[in-house]
């Protein structure tokens, strides 16, 4: 298991990720929280080259999302991590944030 602990880049958001290989499906497994109430569940693997999982979430305010992380390895050693957001079942994506 690997747990992250972060700070958002544009507001006092903070929150944590647990991140495991989930060995009975063979599939990478996010849960993700924030302070606003936020739980995200993401599930995913190796697409190309890069880390993607998508997953449903549920906001304090009832509105359901579906995001989708993707995970990129950059020449340098560095990860870049896009965040998008989904509000009609993954027909169409806007992005929260890249880094």
């Amino acid at each position: 298991m690997l747990l992250e602990e972060w700070t958002g880049a544009g507001g006092p958001s903070i929150g944590k990720s647990f991140n495991i290989f989930d060995a009975s499906r063979k599939r990478c497994h996010q849960s993700w929280v924030d302070n606003g109430g936020t739980l995200a569940q993401f599930d995913g693997g190796l697409t190309d080259g890069a880390m993607i999982l998508e997953g449903p979430a549920v906001g304090t305010n009832g509105v359901t999302l579906r995001p989708r992380m993707t995970f990129t390895p950059l020449p340098d050693g560095h990860i870049r991590q896009q965040r998008e957001n989904s509000s009609d079942g993954g027909k169409s994506w806007t992005s929260a944030f890249d880094s």
